[in-house]
């Protein structure tokens, strides 16, 4: 009966995954900051639309997961052995904190954010809405009154025709 050995993965293969994962989580933190400036840009300006998309509050769970991720790889690509306990432990758990932003961000932004437009007397205009199957991921607008609210629509359906 033959043993097989256990093959460790070649140092470029890991130094390949290593960055692609650094660069992932560089994308999700650009993606998180450009959410989160779009937002405080219409919230400074008070401006006549408020558009939420839920999709960039994924952004900081996913960068914080993938760079512990890619940190725990890089000790590994660096010392070419497996990372102490210590490392794994405080990766897991970082990756552990990431999963649940993912999960708990988007909701909580989104109440937040439809508070924060109730208050400031904007209305919610449903048909401009993307509604995806995947409910999570859903553009909301928030509109000063119904007029901007029907010209929203008609933009969306000019520019978005398929939907």
């Amino acid at each position: 009966m033959k043993i097989e050995e256990e093959k460790t993965p070649s140092f470029t293969y890991l130094l390949c995954i290593t960055i692609a994962l650094f660069a992932f989580s560089i994308y999700a933190t650009v993606g998180f900051w450009d959410f989160c400036y779009h937002l405080i840009d219409h919230f400074i300006n008070d401006t006549p639309v408020i558009i939420f998309d839920r999709g960039g509050a994924f952004g900081l769970g996913c960068s914080i997961g993938l760079f512990a991720f890619g940190f725990a790889g890089a000790v590994r690509v660096i010392s070419g052995k497996k990372a102490p306990d210590f490392i794994e432990r405080k990766c897991i758990f970082f990756m552990l904190i990431g999963i649940a932003l993912i999960i708990l961000l988007p909701i909580i932004s989104s109440i937040a954010i439809s508070m924060y437009a109730y208050n400031k007397d904007y209305i919610d205009c449903d048909e401009a809405e993307y509604k995806p199957t995947w409910p999570i991921y859903r553009t909301n607008y928030y509109t000063k009154d119904d007029a901007t609210c029907i010209e929203l629509v008609e933009e969306v359906k000019r520019d978005r025709p398929f939907l």
